[in-house]
């Protein structure tokens, strides 16, 4: 959905089928996982212990890819927030994949996979990423770095390579971090501070703000910026998670000038 595109209230296409795959734990060695499912690298730059991840993450296009920029005249381009705020994050493809198991709280991962759920696509991907879980005292850690190879069906190969790093103290206090760089499609930092605490008797309540810096995303020399604020509060009794979120967006080029954007996320989520 976007300014001049409403799609149907229900819309069912293939490429909507998130994981289809058989799974096998062997402790002495690890899992082997095949089928339609995540990569490698998929997550390793949302690595994140904040607990607004439902409104507030790494993935800037997750609340309002398909919009568009408007030129500082008020005309539509065809720049839009998917393209301008890349996580160059791992995707899900129809793969085979190894992670051993844990040593010391690091675990390894290879993947490789063809896209199949598309017509007339026939990319590749290989991948493999590191992550890391762990506690230090009173703080806790999430961390992983990836590397994925992609070969487009047109002759292009990209190179993507991303990592993230997230500590949580047992006062509430977190603090994430991520970046990622292509080869063809430039880089970025992310940076999120957080509070997370029992200020309610009905459940935690998170906080945060994060702040997304990419360079060359759209262009060569273009910058784009993007600044959020958001909170989760849990009804533990209803397991429940009600989420609200404000988001800037800017993108500047040298040949152009865009005006800013901004959106507002809210909602729940009830697990059962």
């Amino acid at each position: 959905m976007n300014q001049v595109i409403k799609p149907d209230a229900f819309e069912w296409r293939r490429t909507n089928i998130r994981k289809v795959e058989a799974i096998w734990n062997v402790d002495q060695f690890g899992t082997f996982s095949l089928g339609q499912g995540s990569m490698s690298s998929d997550g390793a730059s949302s690595q994140d212990l904040s607990g607004t991840t439902l409104v507030l993450y790494n993935s800037i296009p997750d609340t309002a890819g398909a919009f568009t920029f408007r030129t500082t005249a008020g005309a539509l381009t065809a720049k839009t927030i998917n393209a301008t705020f890349a996580s160059y994050d791992g995707s899900r493809k129809a793969r085979v994949r190894y992670d051993t198991r844990s040593f010391n709280g690091f675990r390894l991962s290879a993947s490789y996979g063809e896209e199949v759920l598309l017509e007339n696509v026939d990319n590749k991907v290989s991948d493999f990423g590191v992550y890391y879980s762990g506690d230090v005292g009173s703080v806790t850690m999430v961390g992983a770095v990836a590397y994925s190879r992609i070969e487009f069906d047109i002759g292009v190969t990209r190179h993507n390579t991303v990592g993230s790093f997230s500590l949580l103290h047992d006062t509430g206090f977190n603090v994430t971090v991520a970046a990622g760089r292509s080869n063809e499609a430039g880089s970025y930092g992310y940076a999120k501070l957080g509070y997370k605490t029992d200020w309610l008797s009905i459940g935690s309540t998170a906080v945060a703000i994060d702040y997304y810096s990419g360079s060359d995303t759209t262009s060569p020399n273009s910058n784009s910026d993007s600044f959020g604020i958001g909170v989760v509060q849990s009804f533990d009794a209803a397991n429940l998670e009600a989420y609200l979120g404000y988001r800037e967006y800017s993108l500047s080029e040298t040949a152009q000038t865009y005006r800013d954007a901004s959106s507002v996320l809210f909602g729940a989520r009830w697990k059962f």
